[in-house]
């Protein structure tokens, strides 16, 4: 076997094995390093669910506060806590690495295991209670006000505090009375809010709810009893650091340190998070397996431009029409050239060459 031969070989078989990883992840399967771990906290841990919600409410606004609000997953469902008690570690690595084709970013740079641990733990709970017949309440009452009070402005990923009143026309506290909190944003949930939580009013008819909004720019806060709906303009701004960490979905092993090729700036963010500047990262030393890679893709652009630099080599004066027949194999010599300059670009600014930030 050639050495091509034997290179392209090695590339299919990586590809294959890349391939089956992502048939197993779609079968509910944990890769490794999740594969097999378990839930440190019993299911029905009461204080690991109550440090989850808190931690569910600020980071998994898109799956709803009841965990009904995503296409795919319901959180909810009566079956979901056997579902999640069989696939633990699925689920585990899941939220910890996140899900790209579906927009859900990894959380294991924002939170500790223990902390996703509690998360799972109160979103077992969602689905958990019997199912109740709600009781008959009375309609809100007639000309019931809600007044929300909000901050005009916060930062994203700082803590920020909502307050509603709820008064009946007569100006008294309704007392006991469920009220929602949301955002409404520019965001591809229904009707535009995102759902933050609840809260019941106390004595005074008023209702608190803290919550850590991970996103910014001009948004409203909303506040909801019923039909009775208020809003307050709200503007988010970005935060200093980002939330999440970006990592590739299949972890390849790596052998001692990373190398640098490239400026110390590749190493740091810019300014509100942006990528770093371009650099040549070994992942794993100089026995890193991204050198197979950028062999392979050397190799083949060097066979592409000597079979067309000998072509071109070739003598004659065979003219096409009225075009000399050396001039197309010069045209694709500058074709050539231009894409191993492209390649080599998109190495140093590829997502395999840069390092991962911490939180």
């Amino acid at each position: 076997m050639s050495r091509t031969a034997a290179l392209l070989a090695i590339v299919a078989a990586i590809v294959t094995a890349l391939l089956a990883a992502g048939v197993v992840m779609a079968q509910g399967q944990a890769p490794p390093p999740y594969t097999g771990v378990k839930n440190p906290f019993p299911w029905n841990d009461t204080d690991a669910q109550k440090a989850g919600r808190p931690l569910y409410q600020t980071n998994c606004l898109c799956h709803g506060p009841d965990g009904a609000s995503t296409q795919g997953v319901d959180f909810s469902a009566p079956d979901f806590p056997a579902t999640l008690e069989k696939y633990q570690d699925f689920y585990f690595y899941v939220i910890s690495e996140g899900e790209q084709a579906k927009g859900m970013p990894g959380f294991k740079s924002a939170l500790s295991d223990a902390q996703r641990w509690q998360v799972l733990t109160y979103v077992w709970t969602l689905g958990s209670a019997a199912p109740t017949t709600p009781p008959t309440s009375a309609p809100p009452p007639s000309g019931a006000t809600l007044h929300l009070t909000a901050p005009a402005a916060a930062t994203a990923g700082q803590q920020v505090s909502f307050t509603a009143s709820l008064q009946d026309r007569a100006g008294n506290p309704i007392r006991g009375a469920p009220v929602e909190f949301s955002l409404r944003v520019d965001f591809f949930v229904s009707g535009g809010l995102m759902a933050l939580g609840q809260a019941t009013t106390d004595d005074q008819g008023t209702a608190v709810f803290t919550s850590t909004p991970r996103v910014s720019g001009s948004v409203s806060a909303v506040a909801q009893y019923q039909d009775v709906q208020t809003e307050s303009p709200l503007v988010l701004a970005a935060p200093p650091t980002p939330f999440y960490q970006a990592t590739a979905e299949v972890q390849l092993p790596t052998i001692g340190h990373d190398v640098l090729i490239g400026p110390t700036q590749s190493k740091q963010l810019g300014p509100m998070g942006q990528a770093p500047v371009g650099g040549f990262r070994l992942p794993g030393s100089p026995l890193s397996w991204l050198w197979l890679l950028v062999a392979t893709i050397a190799l083949l652009w060097a066979t592409y431009f000597r079979v067309m630099y000998n072509v071109y080599r070739m003598p004659g004066t065979a003219r096409i029409g009225e075009t000399s027949a050396r001039l197309m194999p010069a045209i694709v010599l500058v074709i050539i050239t231009v894409l191993g300059l492209v390649i080599i670009g998109m190495l140093f600014h590829g997502p395999y060459t840069h390092f991962q930030f911490p939180r």
